[in-house]
């Protein structure tokens, strides 16, 4: 190690076994020194080096400290550093303070103090680090004020405060931006005691990212629109109720986020100004309607409305002078909205919507062609939607939990279909044919009658990857199997009847063959212990007689990287392993198919076994 460590300059040192660095390493010549232990095992690293031996790097420039939970302090002669350009502490959950000989870093530019969660204050003299340009206190959840010796980093570009949970401004500390005129990042989010906002925030006429939302501010500064440069901002506030009439002068910016704002009930018409908006997100907010100049930013690419009030969405083309012509994807959730409505000549680029959880929902009246993906989950008022004849793009549709929705019209002409998810209704509503759907890759459907799903899967003529089947009255049940064999094939068969288990004897003896693995496995749901704790463990394969229509299970699970396969030939029933609880039931029987003969012959096989 002598020889090596005379000339060593960069030493990253994982899982560290020592308190310190080695007194028998040489530390004159380092440029660079990263330490990164781990989320798990043992954490030894207290201190970086002895004061006592003098043994400083005083050439560093990089110190990079990384989960090491067990480190608390750093020496004081951290200030004879006079080179260190950066330093990186990741969860240093013991870090309760920083020395004063730490503002003597001079050439200090970029300092990142992540998850210090019991630093609780910062050096008076703070202000000293003159040169720094980055500084990051992000989650520091007992810091409660800054020095008054902060407004002195004039050169500070990026700072983030955010999660500082217990941070709030004083008096004095309001002009901790005075003298501050580069920054570029600005962050005080998730400050939940924060109630007021620096005095001269407006000031930072650099600034391209702000993020002030999570914080207890009534109000924003009316001249918030001064930020000529802006490209994206979030706000957010329990106390907020109105937001200023200047927003609408952010000339450059692309995205606005509102969230945690329940007080404010509108937002103001001149949001339409921001010609170029790319991104609007509203997520528990207040509002009850979106203003109508919404429909003149020409350049919005993504609408998200979540847990917001908003009764109604209707992009008609009859009322709108302009349209949103670059829109791309909508995604709305948990709002009081009963009718949606989106016309083509609206939003032409319209290609994702989804629609989740709404309990008012009862009518979707138009949608444009060009949708590419539709998701309508948990909508269960909604009943009549559009017909998909028209809907040629159309490659991904999800319908889920939508109980009243009783036909699909025109699914047929959807022939790029890619996937196709019927999930928690009562029927397969409209869907009888899948003939045409040579592109599909995923399929899942869930209803209440075996009938509906096994004549629609007949109809498929290019089998998909991936089938999942739910289906809790199966007719027939060695018919619909025999139905899906198939090869490249995934199949799910979840609560099949939900019968009752009767008994778990042991099965099958492992074989190695060459090939794609078959794999068959379940899910239990275990009313007794001793069954869960069997059920949590994969590898053991086990055969399940249920009380009526002698539907048998057999699983076992193999990972691909395994050398052990099964064949058909290796299918037999040996033995009891013990009765369940009258009260277990089969939930979910899965089977990975390789080989179509494999397949095939395995499935004969077992067949033969269990009806005999």
């Amino acid at each position: 190690m002598g020889e090596v460590s005379r000339e060593l300059l960069w030493l990253r040192w994982f899982q560290i076994g020592q308190k310190n660095l080695p007194s028998q390493l040489s530390l004159k010549k380092l440029r660079v020194l990263e330490f990164y232990e781990g989320e798990s095992g043992e954490h030894h690293l207290e201190e970086l080096w002895s004061d006592i031996d003098g043994v400083a790097p005083v050439h560093l420039r990089e110190l990079v400290i990384s989960k090491c939970y067990e480190f608390q302090a750093f020496p004081n002669s951290i200030g004879r550093l006079n080179h260190l350009k950066k330093i990186v502490i990741i969860k240093g959950y013991k870090v309760s303070s920083l020395p004063e000989e730490f503002c003597l870093l001079q050439s200090l530019e970029h300092l990142v103090l992540y998850r210090c969660k019991i630093l609780s204050s910062l050096p008076s003299n703070f202000g000293n680090l003159r040169n720094l340009r980055h500084l990051s206190l992000y989650d520091c959840g007992k810091l409660r004020k800054l020095p008054v010796s902060f407004k002195n980093l004039t050169l500070l570009d990026h700072l983030n405060l955010g999660g500082c949970s217990q941070l709030i401004f004083t008096t004095e500390d309001l002009n901790i931006l005075e003298n501050m005129t580069k920054l570029e990042f600005f962050r005080v989010s998730e400050c939940e005691q924060l109630e007021d906002l620096p005095h001269h925030i407006t000031n930072q006429a650099s600034l391209r990212e702000l993020y002030l939302n999570g914080t207890i501010v009534r109000k924003l500064p009316v001249n918030i629109g001064q930020f000529s440069r802006l490209t994206e901002m979030r706000i957010g506030s329990l106390f907020l109720t109105s937001l200023p009439t200047s927003l609408g002068d952010l000339c450059s910016l692309t995205t606005l986020s509102i969230w945690g704002c329940p007080k404010l009930e509108c937002l103001p018409d001149s949001v339409g100004r921001l010609n170029l908006l790319k991104e609007l997100d509203i997520q528990y907010v207040g509002v009850r309607s979106l203003p109508k100049s919404v429909t003149q930013l020409n350049n919005l690419q993504t609408l998200i409305i979540s847990n917001c009030p908003i009764n109604e969405l209707d992009f008609g083309a009859a009322s709108l002078p302009f349209g949103l012509s670059n829109l791309k994807m909508i995604f709305f959730e948990e709002t009081e909205v009963c009718r949606v409505s989106i016309s083509e000549d609206c939003c032409p680029c319209l290609e994702t919507l989804i629609l989740q959880n709404h309990h008012h929902l009862k009518e979707i009246e138009a949608l444009p062609k060009t949708i590419q993906s539709i998701s309508m989950i948990n909508c269960e008022m909604l009943k009549n939607i559009p017909s998909f004849a028209q809907l040629t793009s159309l490659e991904g549709f999800t319908l889920g939990g939508c109980y009243q929705v009783e036909k699909i019209e025109g699914l047929e002409n959807c022939t790029r279909l890619q996937t196709l998810r019927v999930d928690t209704c009562w029927e397969v509503p409209g869907i009888e044919s899948l003939e045409h759907m040579e592109q599909l890759t995923r399929v899942k459907l869930t209803t209440n009658r075996g009938s509906a799903i096994e004549r629609c899967i007949q109809t498929i003529q290019k089998w998909p990857d991936e089938i999942e089947i739910c289906t809790r009255a199966v007719p027939d049940a060695a018919s619909l199997i025999n139905s899906l064999l198939s090869p490249n094939n995934l199949v799910v068969i979840d609560s099949i009847s939900n019968q009752k288990i009767e008994s778990t004897p042991k099965l099958l003896q492992k074989h190695s063959c060459n090939g794609d693995a078959i794999m068959l496995c379940f899910v239990i749901n275990c009313v007794s212990a001793e069954m869960a704790i069997w059920a949590s463990h994969n590898g053991s394969g086990y055969c399940y007689k249920l009380y009526e229509g002698r539907w048998v299970w057999i699983g076992f699970f193999t990972q691909r990287s395994s050398s052990t396969w099964f064949t058909a030939e290796e299918f037999s029933v040996e033995g009891s392993g013990g009765d369940c609880k009258e009260e277990d039931q089969v939930e979910k029987g899965v089977i990975v198919k390789g080989e179509e003969h494999t397949l095939v012959e395995a499935f004969r096989s077992l067949m033969t076994i269990l009806y005999s």
